[in-house]
C-alpha cells in the first residue's frame, strides 16, 4: 500500500521532526497518481518510506480503509504515548475514523471512551469495544460530568485519564475538547 507522497527531501523542518510530516514537504517530487503517471498499472514504482507492505493473509478489501482512515487514526492514537490500562477518549468514535481508532487503542490496551452524536454512532463506539460510550447530544455539562464519573473512577484503580482525540473536522468539536480537558484536569 503506498502512500501519495513522492521522494519528500528528508531535509526539511516537515520530514526531520520533531514529528514527521512528510506529506506537507515542499520539495516533493510529486504525488503518486496525481503528479506522477502510472498508478492504475498492475504494479508501480513508489517510495519504500511512504508505504506499507500487506500481508498475504490480508485481503485488498480489509486494508483499503487502512490506506487514509487507518493511517491517519493510527499517528493520533501513537502520538497520544499512552501505556496499556491508561483512558483515551475518541470525539467522533462512531464514523469512519473513530470506529478504527477504537480497536487500535483496544489493540494498545488503552480504556476507550467513545463519545458521539448520532444513535448509530453511538452503537457502533459499542461494538467496536469501547469501555464508556458518551451522547454528545446531552451537552457539555453532561459529557464532562461523565467523563469526570470515569476519571474519579479510573484514578481508585490506578488508571489515569490521559487523552481527547477528536475525529472530527468542525472547529467548535475541537475548541469544546480543548474545554473538556482543561475541566477534566
Amino acid at each position: 500500500m503506498c502512500g501519495l507522497p513522492y521522494h519528500p527531501c528528508g531535509r526539511c523542518q516537515d520530514c526531520s521532526g520533531p514529528e514527521t510530516w512528510r506529506q506537507y514537504c515542499t520539495n516533493i517530487e510529486g504525488h503518486s497518481g496525481v503528479h506522477r503517471n502510472g498508478f492504475f498499472a498492475e504494479y508501480a514504482l513508489v517510495d519504500s518510506r511512504t508505504s506499507t507492505p500487506i500481508p498475504d493473509e490480508v485481503t485488498l478489501e480489509s486494508a483499503a480503509p487502512l490506506a487514509c482512515a487507518g493511517r491517519t487514526i493510527w499517528n493520533g492514537v501513537l502520538e497520544a504515548n499512552l501505556k496499556s490500562g491508561e483512558w483515551i477518549a475518541l470525539v467522533g468514535s462512531g464514523g469512519g475514523l473513530g470506529h478504527l481508532g477504537i480497536q487500535f487503542a483496544r489493540a494498545l490496551g488503552l480504556n476507550v471512551i467513545g463519545v458521539d452524536a448520532r444513535d448509530e454512532g453511538l452503537a457502533m463506539s459499542k461494538e467496536n469495544g469501547a469501555h464508556v460510550v458518551v451522547d454528545a447530544r446531552k451537552g457539555k455539562e453532561s459529557v464532562v460530568a461523565e467523563v469526570q464519573k470515569v476519571r474519579s473512577f479510573s484514578f481508585r484503580y490506578m488508571r489515569f485519564w490521559a487523552y481527547i482525540l477528536s475525529t472530527t473536522g468542525h472547529w467548535r468539536c475541537w475548541r469544546r475538547c480543548v474545554n473538556h480537558t482543561e475541566r477534566c484536569r
